[in-house]
C-alpha cells in the first residue's frame, strides 16, 4: 500500500490523474497496519523469551542484526553521495540515531529518507516496551495495554489541539494504540493458547461492525481528514481492523489466513524490509534524474513509476539474498536454546525468520 502510494506518481491533471490519486490516496494506511503487525511480533517473541536469561541481550542483538546492517548501508551511501544530489545537506544526527520523525515535525527532513520516521518510532519504541513486558506480570500487561489503547486517541487528538497535526503523525507516544493492539492480541494468544468458536464468532461480528464504519468513513471521505476528531479515532479504527484480522488470520478462522500463505506473498514479506526502505530513495532519485531532463509529462511519470517499482523489488532481492540473509545467520548466537538456533540457522537460508519481518 505504502509503495504504491508513493511510487504510482500521477501526471499533472486530467482524468487519469484523478483515478490513480484517489485509488492510492489511502496508502499511508499500510503504516499503521504495519505497526499492529510490529506490536503483535514483538509482544509474541519477548513474552516467548521473558523466562530466558540474557533476555535484553538476545532481543536487541537481534533487533540490530535485523534493522541497522541495511538502514546503515543505504543511509552511509546516500551521506556520502548527497553533496552530488538536489535534496540539500544530509542530516546525519536526525538520520543515523534514529530521530528523523522528530524532525519531520519541527523542520523539513532530508526527502530520500523521510519515509524512515516509521523505523523511527519503531526503534523509540524498541528502547521501553521490554521493560515493561518484563516488569509487569501478563495479567497486569494486559490490563495496562486496555488503557493505553483507550487513552491514545485522547493523547493523539491533544496533541493535534496544542501543537500541530505533524506532531500527531510522526511522534511515537501517538501510535501506542495501534502498537498496543497487536500487543494485546499476542498477549491474549499467550493466555489462552487458542480462540474459542464463540470468540471467534464475536471477532467476526466485531470484524463487520469495524470494517462498515471504515467504509462509510472512506465514502464520506473522512477516513484521511485531518480534521481532530478523525485524526484521533481514524488510526484507532484502522488498528482494531488490523487486529482483529490477525487474531482471525492466526487461526484460519479467516480465508485471509489462507490467502496470506500464499508463497507470492510470502516472498514478498520475505523481502519487505527492503522494499520498504528501498523504495522511496529509488523513487526520489528517478524523479530527480526525469524531471530534471524531460519535464512532468504523463509518459515520463508513467516511467517513473514502472523504473521506481521495479527497481525497488529487484534491489530488494538482491539485498535480502546478499546482504541481509547473510547477517541473519548470525542471529543464532543469541537464542539460549539449541533448537531454537538450528530453527534460525536453517530459516535463514530459505525464508526470513519470523522476527524479522518488522
Amino acid at each position: 500500500m505504502v509503495v504504491l502510494l508513493h511510487c504510482v506518481v500521477p501526471p499533472s491533471e486530467g482524468f487519469v490523474a484523478w483515478v490513480v490519486r484517489h485509488t492510492f490516496a489511502n496508502g499511508w494506511i499500510g503504516v499503521d497496519i504495519f505497526f499492529v503487525l510490529s506490536g503483535y511480533l514483538i509482544t509474541s517473541i519477548l513474552l516467548k523469551q521473558k523466562s530466558e536469561p540474557h533476555y535484553f541481550r538476545n532481543f536487541y542483538a537481534r533487533r540490530a542484526l535485523r534493522i541497522f546492517p541495511l538502514f546503515y548501508l543505504i543511509a552511509i551511501a546516500l551521506m556520502i553521495a548527497a553533496p552530488h544530489l538536489p535534496f540539500g545537506p544530509f542530516p546525519a544526527l536526525t538520520i543515523l540515531t534514529y530521530t528523523s520523525n522528530f524532525a519531520r515535525v519541527f523542520s523539513h527532513d532530508w526527502e530520500p529518507l523521510s519515509h524512515a520516521w516509521s523505523l523511527c518510532v519503531e526503534e523509540q519504541f524498541y528502547l521501553f516496551y521490554p521493560w515493561v513486558v518484563l516488569t509487569l506480570d501478563t495479567a497486569r500487561l494486559r490490563k495496562t495495554l486496555w488503557w493505553v489503547i483507550a487513552l491514545s486517541p485522547f493523547i493523539r487528538g491533544v496533541t493535534n489541539a496544542l501543537l500541530f497535526p505533524k506532531a500527531a503523525y510522526y511522534l511515537t507516544f501517538c501510535y501506542l494504540d495501534v502498537l498496543g493492539m497487536g500487543a494485546l492480541v499476542a498477549v491474549i494468544f499467550h493466555e489462552r493458547g487458542e480462540i474459542s468458536g464463540a470468540a471467534v464468532r464475536k471477532l467476526r461480528v466485531a470484524l463487520g461492525a469495524l470494517l462498515f464504519t471504515t467504509i462509510v468513513l472512506w465514502l464520506t471521505k473522512q477516513l484521511g481528514s485531518p480534521a481532530l476528531v478523525a485524526s484521533s479515532i481514524v488510526v484507532t479504527l484502522i488498528g482494531a481492523v488490523a487486529a482483529v484480522v490477525i487474531a482471525l488470520s492466526a487461526v484460519d478462522a479467516l480465508p485471509a489466513g489462507r490467502l496470506l500463505r500464499n508463497p507470492i506473498l510470502v516472498g514478498i514479506g520475505r523481502i519487505s524490509y527492503g522494499i520498504y526502505l528501498i523504495h522511496y530513495v529509488v523513487l526520489q532519485l528517478t524523479l530527480a534524474f526525469m524531471r530534471n531532463r524531460f519535464g512532468d509529462t504523463w509518459t515520463n511519470t508513467a516511467v517513473v513509476s514502472a523504473v521506481s517499482i521495479g527497481a525497488t523489488f529487484a534491489l530488494a532481492v538482491v539485498s535480502w539474498l546478499g546482504f541481509e540473509r547473510p547477517i541473519l545467520r548470525l542471529k543464532k548466537y543469541f537464542y539460549e536454546d539449541a533448537g531454537e538456533r538450528a530453527r534460525v540457522r536453517a530459516e535463514t537460508l530459505d525464508a526470513i525468520p519470523p522476527e524479522g519481518a518488522s
